[in-house]
C-alpha cells in the first residue's frame, strides 16, 4: 500500500503558505515521547512561544506506513514518532521525505515480561522459547530477530517469534499460556509488574546492536524544508522546549500526560513510565548509529537493497532545522 501511496503522490502534497497551521500525525496517542511533547507544548502556550503556527488537533495513524502515507499524500506536514527502518523502506521507494529531528534512542520502552513463576529470568534465557512481536515489519519484531542472532552468536538457539498485536493481546496470550514472553510499552501493564503478577526480564536495550540508536524519527515532506524552513524552525523551537520542561517540571508533565491521554494509571505507575524516557533520549539533534540501523535494515529484510549513508544524506534536514546535528 505504501508504494501504491508514494506512486499516487509522487510530488507530495501541497506545501501551504508560509505560516499556514502545520498538521501533525503522532503515532499514538498515549506512549510517552510521542503524545507528552506536544501535549506539554499546548498545555504550556510553547508553540504560540516559539511562533509556531500548529493545527488544533492531530492525527493518529495506525502505524508508521501509514504515517508516511498521511505525509507523502498531504494530509499531515509532520510526522511525529516513525520508526526508522520504515523511513528507510520509504525513502528507498522513493519519498521525497526528510528526517528533520531524532524522536527517540534506543529501544529501551519495548519492556519484555513473563508471568512471575516462569523460570525465565533475562533474554538471555529465552532460546527456543516464543517471544511475542506486534507483527511483521515492527520495532518488535526487528527487535525480536536481532535478539535472536544475538544468542545464535552467542551459541544459543532463536526464540521462535510470535506475532500477536498489541499489548492488550499479548497480556493476554502471556495470562493464559500461549506464548511464553510478552512485550508492552509503559505505561501498559506496568502496574501487573508491580504488583508481582508479572516479572521483567529485560528490555530492547538488551540487544546490544541496537542500544542506544536513534530507533524513532520525526519527518516531514522535503518540500516543506525547502518552502517552509522558518515555520519548521518554529515548531521545532517548541518541541526542544518541551522536551526541556519535562526534565524541569516533571510532575506538572506527568498531569498533562495523564488528561491528555486519558490513562487510568495510578500517580506510581505514571512515574515509573516517565523514568523510560529521560529528556536525554528525547533530544531531537540527535541521530545516533545510522550506520548501524542502515545496515541492521538491511539485514533483516527492511530495505530491500542497501542503503549508504551518502544515498540517505539528501533525507536528513536536522542541520537545516537546528543549525547543528549531533549524528553518532
Amino acid at each position: 500500500m505504501l508504494a501504491t501511496a508514494l506512486l499516487a503522490a509522487c510530488s507530495g502534497g501541497a506545501a501551504g503558505d508560509a505560516g499556514a497551521p502545520l498538521r501533525l500525525s503522532l503515532s499514538h496517542k498515549v506512549v510517552y515521547d510521542v503524545a507528552v511533547p506536544d501535549a506539554v507544548a499546548r498545555a504550556e502556550n510553547l508553540y504560540a512561544a516559539a511562533g509556531a503556527n500548529v493545527a488544533p488537533e492531530p492525527i493518529y495513524p495506525s502505524s508508521s506506513g501509514d504515517a508516511i502515507q498521511a505525509l507523502v499524500s498531504g494530509s499531515s506536514d509532520i510526522a511525529v514518532g516513525v520508526s526508522l527502518p520504515a523511513v528507510y523502506s520509504a525513502i528507498q521507494q522513493g519519498a521525497d521525505i526528510a528526517i528533520v529531528s531524532a524522536e527517540f534512542q534506543g529501544y529501551g520502552d519495548i519492556a519484555y515480561y513473563v508471568p512471575a513463576g516462569s523460570p525465565l529470568q533475562t533474554l538471555d534465557d529465552v532460546g527456543g522459547r516464543s517471544v511475542s512481536t506486534s507483527g511483521p515489519g515492527s520495532s518488535t519484531d526487528l527487535v525480536g530477530r536481532e535478539l535472536g542472532r544475538q544468542l545464535e552468536a552467542a551459541g544459543r538457539p532463536a526464540p521462535e517469534l510470535a506475532a500477536l498485536g498489541n499489548p492488550s493481546d499479548v497480556f493476554t496470550a502471556v495470562r493464559t499460556g500461549q506464548v511464553d514472553v510478552g512485550w508492552t510499552t509503559p505505561p501498559f501493564f506496568l502496574d501487573s509488574v508491580q504488583d508481582g503478577t508479572l516479572r521483567q526480564i529485560g528490555t530492547g536495550n538488551d540487544v546490544e546492536e541496537l542500544s542506544g540508536i536513534t530507533s524513532r524519527v520525526n519527518i516531514t515532506r522535503t518540500e516543506l524544508v525547502e518552502q517552509r524552513l522558518p515555520d519548521l524552525q518554529a515548531f521545532f523551537r517548541a518541541y526542544a522546549d518541551a522536551i526541556a520542561f519535562t526534565e524541569t517540571d516533571p510532575q506538572r508533565t506527568l498531569e498533562i500526560w495523564k488528561e491528555v491521554s486519558e490513562l487510568d494509571a495510578t500517580p506510581e505507575v505514571l512515574a515509573e513510565a516517565q523514568k523510560v524516557y529521560p529528556a536525554a533520549d528525547l533530544d531531537p539533534r540527535r541521530l545516533e548509529g545510522l550506520d548501524v540501523s542502515l545496515r541492521v535494515a538491511h539485514e533483516l529484510g527492511f530495505i530491500s537493497e542497501p542503503l549508504s549513508e551518502e544515498e540517505l544524506a539528501p533525507h536528513l534536514a536536522v542541520d537545516a532545522v537546528f543549525g547543528t546535528a549531533d549524528r553518532g
